[in-house]
């Protein structure tokens, strides 16, 4: 059932404006103003060279990080026809195809990011939330309809056409390593704002996933 796009990174696309004034400035889908990371203390001491306050900040207010889009166009098959039992009634037979575009894009909501730094082995751990999925439909149309008797497509059976088309797309970009690639993208924007921090290039950072 119809042709799928391939799947598009965008962690190029997220541009860094560097540290300024104790904070830093970062281009994120869907910024929510009030968000804050959550961050949880070690038993050990910070070092001192670090300057955790300027980490609380970088993702205080961020949002949603779109990390990978998948744009996508294709079609699909609708029939429809009177049962008498389990036999079909004749010229009942109503067929028709739907033909969409549409994008999912897989991202994470950097506000729920939770962060911990170990001094004694000079290490950062980072967990990350669960990735988001938004998928959508932004157009659509019927095509080559041909209804019977006592048999058509009502507005409700062509939204639910337009569901399933959905849930086939975002399985073939699961298929297709929606998730991995997302996660990947997600690590190594987060890396490399985190690393802008003065003191925290000789740690270690180590992912986490919920």
């Amino acid at each position: 059932m119809g042709k799928h796009m391939g799947l598009k990174i965008t962690a190029g696309m997220l541009v860094f404006l560097g540290l300024a004034l104790g904070g830093v400035g970062m281009h994120c889908y869907k910024m929510s103003k009030e968000q804050a990371v959550e961050v949880k203390d070690e038993t050990v001491a910070y070092a001192a060279e670090v300057d955790y306050e300027q980490i609380e900040k970088m993702f205080a207010g961020a949002g949603r990080l779109v990390c990978v889009e998948n744009p996508y166009s294709g079609f699909y098959s609708m029939e429809q026809t009177k049962k008498w039992g389990e036999w079909d009634v004749p010229m009942t037979k109503s067929t028709a195809t739907l033909t969409y575009t549409g994008c999912l894009n897989a991202g994470y909501d950097l506000s729920k990011v939770e962060i911990k730094l170990n001094e004694e082995t000079k290490s950062i751990f980072i967990t990350l939330p669960k990735v988001q999925v938004e998928n959508y439909v932004t157009d659509y149309g019927i095509e080559n309809r041909n209804e019977g008797w006592f048999t058509g497509f009502s507005e409700e059976d062509i939204e639910k056409a337009v569901e399933e088309a959905k849930e086939t797309e975002l399985a073939k970009a699961e298929e297709a390593g929606l998730y991995e690639q997302a996660e990947t993208a997600c690590e190594e924007n987060v890396k490399g704002l985190i690393m802008q921090v003065e003191g925290l290039d000789a740690y270690e950072v180590v992912f986490n996933v919920r």
